[in-house]
């Protein structure tokens, strides 16, 4: 028995490292075909860069790990039929806004167990999560269902105004919720973490639809990138992005600040402490403009 679960989990992790591998390889080779770079080399540029990304590629493995562990709430619940529940009224504290977390592709809210976890340790309340169809619905949809979701927590608290952070295609939600439902005010601030506003080139190797949606060439990203937004809006990204190809396309034009972060790769956004620094200090910038004079 030992000998089987040691096996398993050997397989398991050269499955992680070769297809971090992999995706860290297209990023590699879409950097090496820059024309600005045409004499870098993979090991010039490991030099170069004081071997940063060998140490992402060694995190990202190990965030990758958490990630797919993660899912065992939600596997668990699905084995069960029993739905999470979306929110306790009783335990959301009115006077303050809501924190609503926003997955991407293929994750769930359970992915943000650390992210909620740090709120609370600061002690932020109203933090939810939500969860929505990747698969099957388009992101016109979502956005209605994040609409949805936003008017049940009205209709059963009384409470509207809300902080939207999104992961990757949950940014995209975030900001395209912001442009259409985003007038009354009600949206105080969108923080997008590794979203891809102008799409990414690795689209093309996505297994549904839906995913290869996300192609540079799709229409939506030339309106999405000419707007701005009438709330406090914020982009995230990393230089070591393995999913979205080129990492610059997480760059909003219309945004009030894009900041880079260091040593942090797609998956890394759910759990490295300073990109939840950056969000907390955000936020709680926002709050002080917000209450300050005139």
């Amino acid at each position: 028995m030992i000998l089987v679960f040691g096996l398993t989990a050997f397989v398991f992790l050269i499955g992680v490292l070769a297809t971090e591998l992999i995706l860290y390889g297209f990023r590699w080779y879409e950097i090496s075909n820059r024309s600005n770079f045409p004499e870098t080399t993979w090991r010039n540029l490991l030099k170069a860069e004081k071997y940063k990304p060998a140490r992402v590629f060694i995190k990202e493995s190990f965030w990758a790990v958490i990630y797919i562990f993660s899912y065992i709430p939600w596997l668990i619940r699905s084995i069960a039929r029993k739905k999470r529940a979306e929110f306790e009224p009783g335990e959301l504290v009115k006077g303050k806004p809501l924190i609503i977390l926003i997955h991407g592709i293929a994750g769930k809210s359970d992915h943000f167990w650390l992210m909620r976890r740090r709120f609370s340790s600061r002690s932020v309340p109203n933090v939810l999560t939500f969860d929505y169809d990747s698969d099957n619905r388009s992101l016109a949809e979502n956005c209605e269902s994040l609409r949805d979701f936003l008017l049940r927590i009205r209709a059963k608290t009384g409470m509207s105004e809300a902080v939207l952070i999104g992961h990757s295609l949950g940014g995209l939600i975030a900001h395209e919720y912001t442009r259409k439902f985003g007038e009354s005010g009600e949206v105080k601030a969108v923080v997008a973490l590794g979203s891809p506003f102008r799409g990414t080139r690795l689209a093309v190797m996505a297994l549904t639809s839906k995913a290869r949606s996300l192609a540079p060439s799709n229409p939506v990203f030339a309106d999405i990138i000419s707007s701005r937004l009438n709330t406090s809006f914020l982009s995230v990204y990393s230089r070591y992005d393995q999913f979205i190809i080129p990492y610059t396309n997480s760059d909003h034009p219309g945004a009030d600040e894009n900041r880079e972060i260091e040593l942090c790769g797609h998956t890394g956004f759910f759990f490295n402490k300073k990109v939840f620094k950056i969000i907390f200090e955000w936020i709680d910038g926002r709050k002080e403009n917000s209450s300050g004079p005139g």
